[in-house]
């Protein structure tokens, strides 16, 4: 039998991880603006009221959380 989980989004916790993903950008911690971008496009894609309340896009926070961020 399969569990699912129900995530609760909320315009608060997204605003919340809008913050965390600033202060990541000030320290350019690589992986947490990977999991930043990666956290604001789930919250924005499960609910039309946080992606329309902070004008988020789920595609573009996908796209910078798979972007390269070292070059070789």
């Amino acid at each position: 039998m399969q569990a699912w989980i129900s995530v609760a989004c909320n315009p608060q916790e997204a605003t919340n991880y809008a913050a965390a993903l600033k202060l990541v950008e000030s320290t350019g911690n690589v992986r947490g603006l990977g999991i930043c971008h990666n956290n604001l496009a789930n919250l924005a894609g499960q609910s039309k009221e946080v992606r329309e309340q902070l004008r988020l896009s789920p595609e573009y926070h996908f796209e910078q959380a798979a972007a390269p961020t070292v070059s070789i």
